[in-house]
């Protein structure tokens, strides 16, 4: 019986290596009844549910294996910290995980690193720069997490950074190391000429940056590229709209906010978040996780989709929204993810009445902003070449377009330029769509304490300004090649 029972164990990790993570979840849940004590199996099946989007049966099982003494528990605390971090938005209860993993091991550097990011998250500067600099005393300039550390020291600090810390960051670009977290160090130290306004020495750090990145993936194909957005183009020309009164239901709507990444979304989150009848959600993986498991090949795969399935996914997605403890006046949960515009075929499947925030900007500024941000290449391949990202804006502008045609009456352009000029008549513009009254402390939404998960957090603890509108004009030459490739694709300018 005990070879079988660890057969079963076997298989189970031989399927989740297999990328089968439904098979996995099912052998693990069979070996678990016959050894409901094996803390290794907990853990396993613990980071397996919260990749099938299951948080809190993930927490569950990190709790039942601390309870049977697993090894290393600092690991499975910091497990744990990035669940109530990522999955369900709750600040506090990531920041007690990842101070009791540091009381279980002082010094975890892994754990330093996510309290320093928790703690940029809520604006606080000087604990997050501690927390990198610990790191910095305690670990070999050659790991990739040292790497981080420096390098998310290099960007909170511009040019305020400490001359020791861009000596050594220059040095280690120069000796062998893993691309990603070299490339960290490359966008920092860009930052800290941008900083300086050396303006053609950081457009230089940043070509660099994105070489090193796109070395950790294939090059971005357009071919391929442009194949995805003909099939999902042709599905959203075919999607019935309205939906069924079965699947409409009732309770809180989600609102998607989607976009290009760097296009003003996470601001107009924020603005959002401060009315009494909205709750920012953060960046909801559910549907790039629901699409990566179960909808492949995406789109063909909608077309199969059963009223019982759309049904059994609107309520799993819905059932987040009832863990955390909202007022009655809220009637909007906000999920900004900006690459959802992917799947609005989906979302008008699940959710016919969900209304969409689609955010635009200054196409060259939105280019160059892209460029300038380390973007995982598994999510935004396009974004290590000016070329690739006016090509990709190119098919995503003209998806769009069709999008708008479809879903007028449920589909708002929000336009960052004119937001950071005309903030209030602009939102007023926003809540009349979504059909809210007016609320002045929207324009005072740096003030909130809400944490803030993208690369726009500094920015966005900032009153309203219009610093970033026209900013491609520092890097004009540079740019040159960019706006040709933007004309070429037929992007309006």
């Amino acid at each position: 019986m005990t070879n079988k029972i660890n057969t079963l164990f076997q298989q189970a990790r031989d399927a989740v290596d297999g990328g089968n993570w439904a098979e996995g979840v099912r052998l693990y849940l069979r070996h678990l009844q016959q050894r409901p004590e094996h803390a290794e199996a907990h853990y396993e099946i613990a980071w397996l549910w919260r990749m099938v989007d299951e948080p809190l049966r993930a927490l569950n099982h990190y709790r039942t294996a601390l309870e049977l003494g697993a090894e290393k528990p600092e690991e499975i605390y910091l497990n744990i910290a990035v669940i109530y971090s990522e999955e369900l938005g709750d600040h506090d209860a990531a920041m007690t995980s990842l101070e009791t993993a540091l009381r279980k091991r002082p010094h975890y550097v892994e754990a330093l690193l996510n309290l320093g990011n928790l703690h940029e998250e809520v604006g606080s500067l000087a604990q997050a720069l501690q927390c990198y600099r610990e790191i910095l005393t305690r670990e070999t300039p050659q790991l990739p997490i040292f790497h981080a550390a420096l390098g998310r020291s290099l960007s909170l600090c511009g040019k305020e950074v400490p001359a020791d810390q861009r000596a050594l960051a220059e040095t280690l670009l120069q000796q062998p190391g893993q691309v990603s977290s070299l490339a960290e160090l490359c966008f920092g130290l860009a930052q800290v000429e941008q900083a300086d306004r050396n303006y053609a020495a950081a457009f230089a750090r940043y070509e660099q940056a994105n070489r090193l990145n796109a070395m950790s993936t294939l090059a971005y194909d357009p071919a391929h590229q442009e194949k995805m957005y003909a099939a999902i183009a042709s599905d959203l020309a075919k999607i019935q709209i309205g939906g069924t009164t079965e699947h409409r239901g009732s309770g809180l709507k989600p609102l998607f906010v989607v976009g290009m990444f760097r296009s003003g979304s996470t601001l107009i989150e924020q603005v959002l978040n401060a009315h009494p009848s909205v709750h920012a959600f953060g960046e909801i993986s559910f549907l790039p996780r629901l699409v990566q498991n179960r909808l492949q090949p995406y789109p063909a795969t909608l077309a199969e989709l059963s009223n019982q399935t759309l049904t059994e996914w609107r309520q799993h997605y819905q059932a987040r929204f009832a863990r955390r403890a909202l007022t009655p006046q809220v009637r909007y949960c906000i999920d900004k993810r900006p690459d959802n515009f992917l799947y609005l075929g989906l979302i008008k499947r699940l959710f016919p009445e969900a209304k969409i925030i689609h955010t635009v900007r200054n196409p060259i500024d939105n280019a160059l902003s892209i460029f300038q941000q380390q973007l995982d290449p598994r999510v935004a391949p396009y974004a290590s070449t000016l070329e690739g990202i006016a090509h990709n804006y190119g098919q995503y502008q003209r998806l769009m377009q069709l999008a708008k045609t479809r879903f007028d009456a449920d589909l708002f352009e929000f336009d960052y330029d004119d937001f950071v000029q005309q903030p209030e008549p602009t939102l007023r513009r926003l809540l009349d769509f979504l059909e809210l009254p007016w609320e002045p402390t929207c324009l005072q939404f740096h003030l909130q304490k809400q944490p803030v998960k993208t690369a726009s957090l500094w920015q966005v603890r900032q009153p309203i300004n219009t610093a970033s509108l026209g900013r491609w004009r520092l890097y004009e030459t540079q740019l040159s090649p960019l706006i040709d490739a933007l004309k070429s694709n037929q992007v309006t300018l």
